[in-house]
């Protein structure tokens, strides 16, 4: 329950973000004016919407930064590798982690502030995406914590400092600016090396399509990789062999088929497909989170035979709606509509919640315990 009462605190306080649009990123996008008008601005409000935004970022900060033992990985993984790192032992896993490990060990022994320090890195650049990329802040925070990204970075630790990192790798796919897309995700990468998945962002951004061309390749492609399923697999063992033992083991197969989270994913890229599709005038912004999010459901349809693929590459392809879901909400022209549709996602992300954390307990963050 405490996650839910900070998620709509944190909401409600983004309620008051209202800077002006030309210091966002939006402002560069070419996008439709009915998004824009959608963005909620005042000239005035560069002040009030600081605070807004650092009370929103304290509250979930707070919560994240003070848990302890919370997450199926906190004592087995997290805690040792910093007991390793401090000590100076040898160590195996990606090299930037490692480094932010030696650097908190530099100045305490103290295990916890590494949770303090992943949790400032991961909360504040997602909120910086948001602030930056997001028509709708307020609605781009409640997904962050209902859509329940913002309780699988208390497990998915480092693959959520390398997420957090690619959401702001935003502006330069839309601005077309390759050597700080590729850095930002070798950084990344350097955080989970899974991480390069995400390089297929850059030629999804250059994908022109139409609406139904666009949901018949997801359809196809997904198709066509569970038909060549054995293929897939010995790329995996060849390319990838450190990943390969997912293909024999039941990792993947304790995380139960999540429908909730499946038909809201696909409820999304239909309806986002329909209301912001359009041709040749379809801004590369808007392009890149509607082929962003066929990348995700194909991954999802593909997790479904290959379950290793969901622990590792759904992740970066999901939280695109944090930023896709309030475009496409402020796409549909006709009011009323618009206001049952954002019913419905609240309603969506409200279920899919209840069945993957208070029913199914994914990731292990029930019950929240603190240092307190």
């Amino acid at each position: 329950m405490i996650y839910l009462i900070v998620g709509i605190a944190a909401s409600v306080a983004m309620l008051w973000y209202r800077a002006p649009l030309v210091d966002s990123a939006l402002a560069s996008a070419r996008l439709p004016d009915r998004l824009l008008r959608w963005r909620p601005e005042r000239d005035a409000a560069r002040a009030g919407s600081a605070l807004a935004c650092g009370v929103s970022f304290a509250v979930l900060f707070g919560v994240a930064a003070c848990r302890r033992g919370v997450g199926t990985d906190y004592w087995p993984r997290y805690v040792p590798f910093f007991v390793q790192v401090a000590h100076g032992w040898p160590v195996a896993t990606d090299t930037g982690y490692v480094a932010l490990n030696a650097v908190v060990a530099a100045f305490t022994g103290d295990y916890q502030w590494i949770f303090v320090v992943t949790s400032a890195l991961t909360i504040g650049l997602v909120y910086r995406a948001i602030a930056r990329w997001s028509v709708a802040p307020a609605l781009s925070v409640f997904i962050f914590v209902v859509g329940g990204f913002y309780l699988e970075s208390f497990n998915a630790v480092r693959q959520w400092l390398a997420i957090a990192i690619l959401l702001n790798s935003m502006g330069a796919i839309v601005n077309r600016k390759p050597v700080r897309f590729l850095v930002l995700t070798a950084v990344a990468a350097s955080f989970h090396a899974s991480a390069l998945i995400w390089l297929l962002a850059w030629p999804l951004a250059r994908l022109r399509l139409g609406a139904v061309a666009r949901l018949a390749l997801v359809g196809l492609t997904a198709a066509a990789m569970i038909a060549g399923q054995a293929h897939v697999q010995s790329a995996i063992s060849h390319w990838a062999p450190a990943y390969a033992w997912y293909l024999e083991s039941d990792y993947g197969q304790v995380r139960a088929f999540d429908p909730y989270g499946t038909a809201l994913a696909a409820g999304v890229l239909l309806v986002s497909t329909i209301t912001l599709c359009d041709g040749e005038r379809e801004s590369r912004y808007v392009r890149s989170l509607l082929n962003l999010q066929g990348m995700q459901m194909i991954v999802i349809i593909l997790a479904s035979t290959m379950e290793y693929l969901f622990s590792r590459v759904t992740y970066y392809f999901t939280p695109v709606q944090i930023l896709a879901v309030p475009s496409m909400l402020a796409a549909i022209r006709t009011p009323g509509i618009r206001r049952i549709a954002t019913g419905l996602v609240l309603v969506g992300y409200a279920a899919a919640y209840y069945f993957k954390f208070m029913v199914w307990n994914s990731h292990g963050v029930l019950p929240y315990r603190s240092v307190f």
